[in-house]
């Protein structure tokens, strides 16, 4: 059996200070006086990768594997799903492929 592993990412920014603030929503999930582990990442991944589902560890695990720096996996990303949404490269990929096989 699974069990729920609550671990949320979010994008804040990090006050003059040195201080992050958790969303309220965020804070709720975990409760006051619980004791978390933060990781924190510089930089955040854009609204379209999160909306895809691409997460963090996705893309430490990504970057692990192809050698490859956070900066450089993101790019991918993004670039894929800007071919992806293009109907004019889905097109002519799918004429590669037909002619192909």
């Amino acid at each position: 059996m699974e069990r729920p592993y609550p671990a949320i990412e979010f994008e804040c920014e990090l006050s003059p200070g040195g201080s992050i603030v958790l969303p309220p929503q965020i804070a709720r999930h975990f409760g006051p006086g619980r004791r978390v582990t933060v990781r924190i990442t510089g930089g955040v991944v854009s609204g379209g990768l999160r909306a895809r589902g691409v997460t963090e560890n996705a893309i430490q695990a990504m970057s692990e594997l192809q050698l490859e720096a956070r900066e450089n996996v993101i790019d991918f990303l993004q670039a894929e799903s800007s071919l992806a949404g293009s109907a004019a490269f889905r097109k002519r990929a799918a004429g590669l492929i037909r002619r192909k096989h």
